[in-house]
């Protein structure tokens, strides 16, 4: 599992190829979104995610949650709540999974990566349709 925490993570994640431009330009506008929330005056190069929740990109060979400090199955893992994401031929699920300091960790996991029983449960389970808002910047998403 891939965890960001910074702008750099980020960067890295995108410059060896580890995660689509697309799905780096949602991440970046939340973090952005999310930097302005809590540290406001804070500059977005320093700002790290740490005591915020992270996100997590989830990779195939992930079998648990341990990297989010989960100890839970990936298969068996309950989310807070769910979004789905689709961006241009890729679709995520988000999983939202409240923290002990009351913030939120997001896990990404790409619809393709996940075994069929997974994905109709992700699916069903999923409250909304997420969407970036980085072109409208009227538009509000909490998190």
């Amino acid at each position: 599992m891939y965890i960001l925490k910074t702008m750099t993570d980020l960067q890295s994640l995108l410059q060896t190829g580890w995660i689509c431009p697309l799905l780096a330009r949602h991440l970046a506008w939340k973090l952005k979104r999310l930097q302005a929330a809590v540290e406001p005056d804070g500059d977005l190069d320093a700002f790290s995610l740490e005591a915020y929740g992270v996100f997590g990109i989830l990779e195939a060979k992930d079998k648990d949650l341990t990297a989010l400090d989960r100890t839970v199955s990936v298969a068996a893992m309950q989310p807070d709540w769910i979004h789905c994401l689709h961006l241009k031929g890729d679709s995520y699920y988000v999983c939202y999974f409240l923290t002990a300091s009351g913030y939120m960790d997001q896990l990404y996991v790409a619809a393709h990566l996940t075994n069929e029983s997974l994905c109709l449960r992700l699916a069903a389970e999923a409250v909304a349709t997420e969407r970036s808002g980085e072109d409208d910047p009227t538009f509000y998403q909490p998190f």
